[in-house]
């Protein structure tokens, strides 16, 4: 019989947050742990605090994780004032008032579950606040899983906040017994940064897809090869930030092509799926004259969102050079999905390294729209005529959330020995 270790693991999201991809990075690791000897205890917040939540994933817990729903309010929604809220009441993040609650529990937690180490997760900063508050408390080994870079260059835009961020930042450099990134990228600039974080204290664990979910979702698809359509579709799928993930060079190259006949409403449509930025989107297609050529639909389950990736022609990654440390989540399911994908980005990201490592030929930096119109008349004609290129599936399957899994347990056992 496997001995099992107790891990107590911090994420702000977790099943039924209703998000972006990223929500899969701790259910997934959570839900394979299992299967390498770590018992989880999943400390989230209750349902209240997240905008919109969806039950179709709740059922991919395991009974054996016990998931500890902490109270948090959301400054922005529940303690604004006419649309205004205390600044204070957002630092470091607008989930600030689970800090304390969640020390508490998590404490409870480390106990009852007798947990051997902490893992706690990024995007949100206040989940690695509660990290290192358990650390200190307990002397447990913490692993900070930072996935991309808390701060850059402006960023935040609020000194307060930027304050904060460098102050999380910096004592995960000095008491985190492993920091987790999701990029060499990301890991390099922290390094650089923090001269007294060893790359022996680093890991890198990208994102990845789940082998399951697309079985299942595969399982549901009609047999046999789908016949080519004479109208093509491409999709992103997920949110478009409007300066990280800017799609004017876009949208102009696809007013040339309409333009010069090369697509019509006919022939051509992008799927623009759970912007969160409709409106602005919409009006970005307005002004380039393109609404008959772009679809802007909204959120839906993520398998749904996984069986629209195998149904249409080819898959859009958008990323700007402020985030070439980042890799979005969703490149990884673009690639197991067996589509052509279509890189916005910089050659010399760590998303555009990415494809070029897999030979994927339709990658032009973002902001380039006659790179944008070549690449894409490219792919048109490789598509028309059956030859587009795919990521090979064994290629693909080496990002299999179960595999990394396997890395993540590893990182679990050195720390705690």
């Amino acid at each position: 019989m496997m001995i099992m270790n107790g891990v107590l693991m911090i994420a702000y999201h977790y099943p039924p947050a209703h998000v972006s991809s990223g929500v899969q990075r701790t259910l997934k690791f959570s839900r394979y742990l299992l299967n390498h000897g770590w018992h989880p205890a999943v400390l989230t917040v209750w349902n209240a605090a997240h905008p919109t939540v969806s039950p179709s994933q709740l059922g991919e817990i395991p009974d054996e994780i016990t998931v500890k729903r902490s109270w948090c309010l959301d400054s922005a929604r529940h303690l604004s004032i006419q649309g205004r809220h205390f600044r204070a009441l957002g630092i470091p993040d607008r989930w600030a008032t689970w800090i304390l609650p969640g020390v508490l529990n998590g404490f409870h937690l480390i106990k009852s579950r007798r947990a051997k180490v902490i893992w706690s997760t990024y995007p949100i900063a206040s989940a690695h606040m509660i990290g290192f508050a358990l650390h200190k408390l307990t002397g447990l080994p913490w692993v900070a899983d930072m996935r991309d870079p808390m701060t850059d260059v402006g960023y935040p835009a609020s000194q307060i906040q930027r304050q904060t961020f460098l102050w999380v930042e910096k004592h995960i450099s000095k008491s985190a017994s492993r920091v987790i990134f999701t990029t060499e990228g990301a890991r390099k600039d922290m390094c650089e940064r923090y001269p007294g974080l060893p790359e022996s204290r680093t890991t890198v664990i990208p994102n990845g897809y789940d082998e399951l979910n697309f079985a299942e979702v595969e399982a549901q698809l009609p047999l046999g090869d789908r016949e080519p359509r004479n109208r093509l579709t491409l999709l992103h799928s997920g949110v478009i930030y409007p300066h990280e993930r800017d799609p004017s060079a876009l949208f102009h190259a696809l007013a040339k092509m309409q333009a010069e006949g090369h697509v019509s409403q006919g022939s051509f449509e992008l799927i623009l799926r759970g912007t969160a930025h409709d409106s602005h989107v919409s009006g970005l297609a307005n002004e380039y004259g393109i609404d008959d050529l772009v679809s802007i639909r909204p959120n839906i389950p993520y398998c749904d969102a996984l069986r629209e990736m195998l149904a249409v022609d080819a898959l859009v990654v958008m990323q700007a050079e402020t985030c070439n440390a980042q890799i979005p989540a969703k490149v990884y399911e673009y690639l197991r999905a067996q589509k052509p994908v279509v890189g916005l980005c910089s050659h010399h990201s760590d998303t555009g390294k990415l494809l070029h490592d897999n030979a994927v030929p339709y990658v032009s930096p973002l902001d380039d729209a006659d790179a944008i119109y070549s690449n894409l008349l490219n792919l048109i004609s490789h598509l028309r005529a059956n030859q587009a290129y795919v990521v090979p599936l064994d290629s693909a399957r080496k990002y299999s959330r179960e595999a990394l899994t396997k890395h993540l347990a590893d990182v679990l056992g050195e720390v705690s020995s």
